[in-house]
Order: structure tokens, then C-alpha cells, then sequence
């Protein structure tokens, strides 16, 4: 049931075209998000569409088209992208849906954006449904009858589009009562017929150990480790260690935007799960939690090493477009008060795209290990600090020396730093990441979860 998104080219829009209007949560307008991807087909493919073909090969029921657009031309209206390539070339048998409200993006009247979008390829439409103030539900679906009526969505397209919608329901098993598909090769999923207490007991099973126990696997398998100096990890368990950082007990940093609410929480109280802080100090019996700079101590009266859990705050779509995507300054304060006498500084940062960090603060930490959004299971990343899983994780990407990188990459289209076709030299290489072994060949204790 993953809905695989956003198809396609959403992360590789040029610095400066994006649409979107964020600027009542404080966020800079016109960066990139809802921009326009200005590449040529070879890279589109080679770049973009690429990333995809994992989860379609695996299976995946929908795929949401981008708000954005290819070299002018919206995706959601796209022909080509939905049709010619995903469900013809790439042999996509399950169903597009449309992001929130693009419909209307597409079109100056809804009527022929609704024509543009359902003929390209979307077979499903998300939208607001007039709750908070635009097109209600009831005009739209009679603006699409009166396209198809008038012939310009044909019937085919109609039906083909029902097809696909019913395949997924189908495959679901949300379709009970109905005959079974003849062959998962005619539908081009497996079908399952779910019972109402099986829906029943899936929906309650949701959050259990053996799910919470994969979430943790997976963190330690996400984590990539881009410095290790002065033998600071793994962290001894019977050393005095000292905790700090917004992110240190902060389940909502750790999960990021999207999650249980639209743009993310803060704290402990939205769900449960176990915090960084939880998790080290069900390892480490001398740890110590820290509110701020001005409660480290002198170094000879507290622990040699500090751990740190630093990032960014959650965000969502355009409210996260920044024209610099930098450290805080309250975090490299942080990280200059921790660093003071000999201590050993280690940070975790919790992040969903390489923060820019600073020559000098980068000299004060001892290790830096970035746990991207780990989710509610934060064991995962203490698993690692302590030795009790080893780190072998890679950079999917190149880390930016300088915000200038980033922008000029954006801004011209060019290649991003440290890429074959790029002479500019990243902080950190395509594909850096330093492994570390497990030393511990005991099970990583547990903590009881928070919220």
C-alpha cells in the first residue's frame, strides 16, 4: 500500500522558481519548492526517474505526481511522465493521485485542468473538497462528468482510470464480496481478501514490539558516521556522559513534518516512542541531561565526553526552503561551550538534507554521526554510539562545504558539488561514510517509551 512520491524531479528544481507561498509561517517565498526542474531528458532519466524504478520493481500500488513542473510544463498535466513513461515504458499497473489542490495549478478554469490532468495520466484526485474555502467537492466531480460528456475526457480514460483505482482496492483487500482477480499478471498485482477482524487486528497491531524492533533495525542501517577523531565513539557505557541538545529528548525533532500533524510537533506528548536521551541513559548509568550551554560545569568536575543532539527543527513543503540551509547559531554555541577544556564532543544531527557547517565549529566536534529522522526509535541511534550495532551507512548525496554550493547548483542546473561533472570539492564526498564495528556483543537494553 506505499504510495511512492513525488513523480517526478521534485527534488531537482532550480534554486529561485519555486511557486509556493509559505510566507505566513515565516518561510522565504520563491525558493524551490513547487518550482521547475530545468534538465534534459538524459538527466531527468538518468537522475531522477532512476530513484523510482526500486519501489515500482517492488511493487508499489500509487505514485503521487509533483506539484512541480519540467521545464515549464506541470507534471500533474504531463502526458509524457504519466503515461508514455510511467504506466507505458515502466509498466505501472496501479494508480496516479494527484497531490493536494494541483489540479487547479494546471489550468486557468477548473474544468480544463481537469481535462488536462485526467488525460495525462492522474487517475485519482486529492483535494480540499471546499473545507477551507476553494472549489468544493461537488463542483468539481460535475465539471469532470461535463468533460466527459462533452468528449473532452474521453470514456476510455474514464474507465482505465476506475481500473486502476479498483486494481488497488483489490490488491488491498478492501473489495470483499467481489470475485477475486483471475491472475495477479490481469491485474498486475496479488489481490488479498482481508476480513473485517483481520483489518481489525492489523489496525491494532500497529505500534507493536516486533514493528517498533524493525523501526530501530532500520535507524541503525540510516545512519551515516562522517567523522570520528580522539577515539570518541563508540561511547563507554561506564563513563560520566553528558546529554544535551534540542533534540535530546524530543520525539517530534526526531520524527520531522509530516507526522501526526501537517507540519510536525515538538516534544513528547503527540505519541510514543523513546528519545536519544531515553535510550543512552538506559545504557549509561552516569549520564547526565543538560537544558543549556550554561549548565556543562568545568570539565574536571564533569563528564570528558558530551553528546549533542542538534538539527532541525520539523518542517513541511515550502515552509522548509531556506535561501541558506545552515547550523543554528544556538547550535554552534552548543557546540563551542561543550568543546571548552578537553572534553569530547559528539554530535548526533537529526536533519532531512545536509545542514552547512562551519570550519570552525566542525574542528570542535570529535564525531559526528547524522541520523537523518529517526523516528520514534531512538535506540537505533544509541545502539550505534555505544558499539552495540555497527555503522556502515553511506551519503546518498554530496555534503555542501558552503551555502553558495548548494544555491549555484540549484540556480544554474549544473551538477551538485563533488558529482563526476562538477570540479567543486564537498565538505564530504557522494557516497563518504565511515564504518565502525559493533564491540559489544550483548543485546542493547530498553527503555520504557515516552508519550
Amino acid at each position: 500500500g506505499a504510495c511512492v512520491k513525488h513523480w517526478v524531479a521534485d527534488g531537482g528544481t532550480v534554486f529561485g522558481s519555486g511557486t509556493a507561498n509559505f510566507a505566513w509561517s515565516g518561510a522565504p517565498t520563491h525558493i524551490l519548492d513547487q518550482g521547475d526542474a530545468v534538465l534534459d531528458e538524459a538527466e531527468l532519466r538518468a537522475r531522477h526517474i532512476a530513484a523510482y524504478l526500486p519501489a515500482l520493481k517492488a511493487g508499489a500500488l500509487t505514485v503521487m505526481a509533483t506539484y512541480s513542473s519540467w521545464n515549464g510544463a506541470k507534471v500533474h498535466a504531463s502526458d509524457f511522465l504519466l503515461t508514455a513513461v510511467l504506466k507505458g515504458e515502466l509498466g505501472f499497473k496501479g494508480m496516479v493521485v494527484s497531490d493536494y489542490n494541483a489540479v487547479q495549478q494546471c489550468a486557468p478554469s477548473y474544468s480544463e485542468a481537469v481535462a488536462r490532468c485526467i488525460n495525462a495520466g492522474v487517475d485519482m484526485i486529492m483535494t480540499a473538497g471546499g473545507l477551507v474555502g476553494d472549489l468544493g467537492w461537488q463542483r468539481q466531480i460535475a465539471e469532470l462528468l461535463s468533460a466527459v460528456v462533452k468528449g473532452s475526457i474521453p470514456l476510455s480514460r474514464i474507465d482505465d482510470a476506475v481500473r486502476r483505482i479498483l486494481r488497488v482496492k483489490a490488491a488491498l483487500g478492501l473489495l470483499r464480496g467481489l470475485p477475486r482477480a483471475t491472475s495477479a499478471a490481469d491485474q498486475g498485482v496479488a489481490p488479498t481478501a482481508m476480513t473485517a477482524a483481520q483489518v481489525s487486528a492489523l489496525h491494532g497491531s500497529v505500534g507493536c514490539p516486533a514493528h517498533r524492533e524493525l523501526a530501530r533495525c532500520a535507524v541503525r542501517k540510516s545512519l551515516v558516521l562522517l567523522r570520528n577523531a580522539r577515539g570518541a565513539l563508540p561511547l563507554d557505557p561506564a563513563a560520566a556522559l553528558c546529554v544535551g541538545g534540542p533534540g535530546a529528548h524530543n520525539l517530534g525533532m526526531q520524527c520531522g513534518g509530516w507526522s501526526l500533524e501537517w507540519a510536525g510537533f515538538s516534544g513528547n506528548e503527540k505519541t510514543s516512542g523513546t528519545t536519544l536521551w531515553q535510550a543512552a541513559s538506559a545504557v549509561c548509568a552516569k549520564s547526565t541531561l543538560i537544558k543549556g550551554a550554561s549548565d556543562f560545569g568545568p570539565q574536571e568536575d564533569g563528564a570528558a565526553t558530551v553528546l549533542l543532539v542538534l538539527g532541525e527543527a520539523p518542517y513541511v513543503e515550502g515552509t522548509g526552503d531556506r535561501k541558506a540551509v545552515l547550523l543554528s547559531d544556538g547550535d554552534a554555541g552548543l557546540i563551542d561551550s561543550a568543546a571548552e577544556g578537553k572534553r569530547k564532543v559528539v554530535v548526533v544531527l537529526l536533519c532531512g538534507r545536509p545542514l552547512v557547517i562551519p570550519p570552525k565549529t566542525l574542528e570542535k566536534i570529535d564525531a559526528l554521526l547524522v541520523a537523518w529522522l529517526p523516528g520514534t526509535e531512538g535506540g537505533g541511534v544509541v545502539d550505534a554510539l555505544f558499539g552495540f550495532s555497527a555503522v556502515t551507512g553511506k551519503l546518498s548525496f554530496s555534503w555542501p562545504r558552503d551555502a553558495s554550493q548548494v544555491q549555484r547548483a540549484h540556480r544554474s542546473g549544473v551538477s551538485p558539488p563533488g558529482s563526476e561533472e562538477s570540479s567543486e570539492t564537498p565538505l564530504f564526498p557522494l557516497g563518504f561514510g565511515l564504518e565502525m564495528a559493533a564491540v559489544c556483543d550483548e543485546a542493547p537494553p530498553t527503555s520504557n517509551p515516552v508519550g
